[in-house]
């Protein structure tokens, strides 16, 4: 009965979630049009103005895409980020002053700026290869994927003041302090990260209406490689990110960084500028941002978890295959218990699923979060 109750929990909460996922909008829906879409501000922050070297000449590919005055590019500081949080939030100043690391006073803050002004947060390590207009067409909250487990708040777009936000704000103090805080990794991810922002949106999208919730955007659409493939398939450099946003910017072609991450959408052919209806591939999406070196927040504890994570399928079949053999004496039913985790495996990733979020991250973080 556990079983199924279990198998039915994970059922309900994927189709939840599957059901907000992100599609690109008509071309007659304009990002920043009005005050029911996001606006056309890009958010990042940073201890100081002064930018390491491999994130210095990310303002600029931002700006060489995103113009002024279409665009407005704010660079935050740990000075102005703590101003803002003292004039606008005074109420969360004391959990925000007791974070013990850097890391969630900075996610604590994209939310607060982005409910003060509302726009587009980007983390430092992201780096734009086309302009993200199609990204925001028509969206009033953003919340992307990781290609681990679970949403992340790398990225955020969001329209000023969306109650969401509000919501999220306002569970800050809450999630401060709490047993599950067990290493650095998981006290960050679960108070002020990608797993609060997760849970969070689950208990939001189960309380309101599917036009507060957020669209959800699968990793590959905005260009995000999964942790674990980062050695084999690294995500362009900041450099090589620049120097395509300037062709981009000064020619108007696509960028060959963003064409490693594209989905057919099977959308209706739209409408080209001069009327003729375009071609077959305007409905193939193409993500506007690429990755370079991140997770400057990581210490040792996180490199302990996160190799645990990527090679949790290779631990857990080798658990089972021991396990049945010490319990049943047998080394044929053994080696069918280690066959059948390969073919389960392999079915994940010919489906595109996440078997470790579907049946134990989503219901956990549901369970003992939202």
């Amino acid at each position: 009965m556990l079983l199924v109750l279990h198998l039915l929990l994970c059922c309900v909460l994927a189709a939840r979630e599957h059901a907000l996922r992100w599609e690109p909008r008509p071309h007659s829906v304009a990002a920043g049009s009005s005050p029911h879409v996001v606006p056309k501000i890009i958010h990042q922050m940073y201890k100081t103005a002064d930018l390491p070297a491999k994130w210095a000449d990310v303002p600029g590919a931002w700006a060489a895409l995103h113009p002024a005055p279409e665009y407005q590019y704010v660079l935050w500081t740990d000075a102005t980020l703590r101003e803002l949080i003292a004039r606008e939030y005074a109420w969360l100043l004391p959990t925000y002053d007791a974070y013990p690391h850097p890391t969630q006073r900075w996610d604590a803050s994209r939310y607060a700026v982005l409910h003060l002004y509302g726009g587009l947060y980007a983390d430092l390590d992201v780096h734009p290869v086309r302009p993200v207009d199609e990204l925001l067409r028509g969206q009033t909250l953003l919340l992307p994927y990781t290609p681990n487990i679970g949403l992340t708040n790398a990225i955020v777009a969001a329209t000023p003041g969306h109650p969401f936000l509000s919501f999220a704000l306002r569970e800050l103090p809450t999630y401060a302090r709490r047993w599950y805080h067990v290493t650095r990794h998981f006290e960050v991810l679960t108070s002020t990260g990608s797993t609060f922002i997760w849970a969070m949106h689950m208990r939001w999208a189960r309380m309101h209406s599917r036009e507060v919730a957020a669209s959800l955007i699968p990793a590959p659409d905005w260009g995000k490689c999964s942790y674990c493939e980062a050695g084999r398939a690294a995500a362009a450099p900041a450099a090589a990110a620049i120097a395509a946003a300037s062709a981009v910017a000064s020619t108007g072609s696509a960028s060959p960084l963003g064409s490693v991450s594209s989905r057919h959408l099977g959308l209706p052919p739209s409408a080209a500028p001069d009327g003729s209806s375009a071609d077959a591939s305007a409905t193939r999406w193409v993500s506007p941002l690429a990755h370079g070196e991140g997770s400057s927040w990581h210490a040792s504890d996180s490199t302990i978890v996160l190799l645990a994570f990527c090679h949790s399928h290779t631990v857990l079949a080798l658990a089972l295959v021991v396990l049945t053999w010490r319990w049943t004496g047998s080394r044929r039913r053994a080696a069918l218990v280690g066959l059948a985790m390969l073919v389960s495996v392999s079915v994940q990733h010919a489906l595109g699923l996440v078997l470790l979020e579907t049946f134990v991250g989503r219901p956990i973080v549901w369970l003992l979060m939202s």
